[in-house]
């Protein structure tokens, strides 16, 4: 395994792509360099390149992906452009992660995963939560408490993200003032699945723009689900924002529930919790942009006092940890921890909270026939 820092590419200098990403690989100082940056915008371009001391810049994600010294890339570009833009990378033999969800439909994940196989390299996805120390913590509590039977046997799960602000304490995002150009991908993948209607085709985006991380965190911490029991989602009031419902599954032993909606807040309201007949783990992740804060987890033990043991995690930022991993995993030629693999299970079960979601939608609003009582 060579010691030599991991020489990375980054395609889109956008606002995520410089606070979450730019800035937690520039300060993996000896594990890896940024070489180059592929961006549209000129200005923004020249200005992030300064920044970050970044030798080359590109204005396609082509020209980049075409050089041969670079290792591994890292894409973050609006939702439609990262599965072509994806793809382009996996099909030039270069490492790469992008943001979640990797795709809108399970076929063009299934596109990605091909890919992936096809030009042997590895494909991370966004999924950071998972590599927040707070929730590596809860995880290993659950697992552990599983195994020992300590809490007794798992009653139910309860995932709620009515979100809220998470753009927390940031600094050094630069913003050249230019209108986003498009990125040379003709055509741009669909937002949504064929089969959903045009008018609810933006709300599909939404809700798998924002909770995808709901339903990968239920699965990291407690496996896969065994099918949707209940779907029920409705329009929020402000246009953009994702759906108001409840959405439940079935683990076999189990149900679970994911509560979803929007709050106009400066908090960030966000809560897993894990039931056990004689006990509780709960999860508070912390808003995503809030740097060197893990998520906070309380163990209840239903003893004879109730014991609470609250766990804070030394700082941490999961963004960082997750970019730590990425250059381990390239370097190892490890399979990424949140693999596309693993991420196209979270676009398969969006589309079959849909399929169920739209089929009791069509029955709500069926005509109601009269009934006859005969006497």
């Amino acid at each position: 395994m060579t010691t030599q820092p991991l020489r990375i590419g980054f395609i889109g200098a956008g606002f995520v792509g410089q606070v979450a990403h730019l800035r937690s690989f520039a300060e993996l100082a000896g594990h890896c360099e940024i070489v180059a940056i592929a961006e549209t915008r000129p200005q923004l371009r020249a200005q992030v390149a300064t920044r970050y001391s970044i030798p080359r810049s590109y204005p396609s994600h082509e020209e980049l992906l075409r050089a041969p010294d670079i290792d591994a890339v890292v894409a973050i570009l609006p939702r439609p452009l990262t599965g072509p833009v994806a793809l382009a990378a996996l099909q030039a033999g270069k490492p790469l992660l992008t943001e979640k969800p990797m795709a809108a439909t399970a076929a063009q994940g299934d596109t990605l995963v091909a890919a992936a196989k096809r030009y042997d390299v590895p494909h991370a996805v966004g999924y950071m939560r998972q590599h927040d120390a707070g929730i590596e913590f809860a995880r290993q509590t659950i697992a552990d408490c599983i195994a020992t039977g300590e809490l007794g046997a798992i009653t139910y799960a309860r995932s709620h993200c009515f979100q809220g602000n998470d753009y927390c304490a940031i600094d050094g995002f630069v913003d050249s003032g230019e209108p986003r150009s498009p990125v040379s991908v003709d055509p741009a993948w669909p937002i949504a699945p064929d089969w959903v209607p045009e008018p609810r085709k933006a709300e599909y985006a939404s809700f798998l723009n924002v909770y995808c991380h709901n339903l990968n965190l239920l699965r990291f911490l407690l496996g896969d689900f065994e099918r949707v029991v209940h779907a029920d989602l409705r329009p929020a009031a402000r246009a953009g924002d994702a759906p108001t419902g409840l959405v439940s599954f079935d683990h076999g032993s189990f149900r679970s529930l994911l509560e979803v909606g929007s709050l106009r807040s400066e908090a960030w309201h966000e809560v897993t919790e894990v039931f056990f007949e004689r006990g509780k783990v709960t999860i508070h992740p912390p808003p995503a942009f809030l740097r060197n804060v893990a998520a906070r987890v309380e163990v209840l033990r239903c003893d004879d006092s109730d014991t609470v043991e609250t766990h804070t995690l030394p700082a941490s930022w999961a963004f960082q940890r997750q970019a730590a991993a990425f250059v381990e995993d390239v370097r190892a030629g490890a399979t990424p921890r949140a693999s596309s693999q693993d991420a196209l299970i979270d676009l398969q079960w969006a589309e079959r909270i849909w399929e169920l979601e739209l089929a009791n939608n069509a029955k709500s609003n069926a005509p109601k026939t009269q009934e006859i009582v005969s006497w």
